[in-house]
């Protein structure tokens, strides 16, 4: 036969930081003497006892006040140390998105100056385009918009161990700098072609070299990587390498002049 689950309220009531008072906080005990309580702070009902349920990270007005002390069913110094931690990670997270804010205005300027007639390349890799595990986080930004490309919002790598030797669609661009081979490659990032851009060589379906113009500026990718990882050894010691990056560079520079 099942044991029941026994329950009363707190006599005393809870606060949760500033915006809420009052709270009711219900003790919980189960089979085995087994603890929980239960109370609901910012439309959330949390079913723990530590301070980070009382206030989420992401509302940083909200702080555990002094009297949370878990239903009364931790040490106060137990409790202190956790409120410690709580604290630490508000931090942490204010920080990050102080980081992320003046990312996003790096981001903006550097998409400025080339609507404003600057050049630029975004190359391929682990932390570029979307990279592993959707870690670069580069869809969505302002720099995103001034690529002639869409940028997914996944992991967008493609590994090809195997490698594979890319073919040019445009062969005769000035941008290819006269290259007429472009691998083997190990790898690229996955990408979607604008419907303005320029593909001027493909792995597969995919663009390895798109260009256009945007704004009075240019802008190209290069959606693998430009040194040994995905790019094999013995396609970055070869001239067709050096020609493809002098013509890459010369022609997104040559939106300057």
């Amino acid at each position: 036969m099942a044991e029941a689950i026994s329950y009363k309220a707190v006599a005393q009531k809870f606060d949760c930081g500033t915006d809420f008072s009052h709270l009711t906080v219900i003790n919980f005990v189960g089979p085995g003497g087994a603890k929980a309580c239960a109370y609901c702070c910012n439309m959330n009902i949390d079913l723990d006892g530590e301070p980070q349920a009382y206030a989420p990270l992401s509302k940083p007005k909200l702080r555990p006040s002094d009297n949370l002390g878990n239903a009364g069913w931790k040490k106060e110094a137990d409790n202190e140390v956790l409120k410690k931690k709580y604290e630490a990670g508000k931090l942490l997270l204010a920080e990050l998105e102080k980081k992320k804010a003046d990312r996003e205005i790096k981001l903006a300027e550097l998409a400025e100056f080339v609507r404003g007639g600057g050049g630029l390349g975004m190359i391929g890799g682990y932390l570029s385009f979307s990279g592993i595990d959707a870690k670069a986080q580069f869809a969505g930004t302002p720099l995103a918009d001034v690529l002639p490309v869409v940028i997914a919002h996944t992991d967008d790598r493609v590994e090809l161990p195997q490698g594979v030797d890319p073919v040019a669609t445009q062969g005769s661009h000035v941008a290819l700098g006269g290259a007429t081979c472009f691998g083997p490659l190990l790898g690229y990032n996955q990408v979607q072609a604008r419907p303005e851009a320029n593909v001027l060589a493909v792995c597969g379906d995919d663009p390895l070299v798109a260009t256009w113009e945007v704004g009075a500026g240019r802008a190209f990718v290069y959606t693998s990587d430009c040194g040994p990882h995905w790019a094999s050894r013995s396609y970055a010691d070869s001239p067709d390498y050096a020609r493809l990056w002098q013509g890459l560079v010369g022609w997104a520079a040559d939106g300057r002049k």
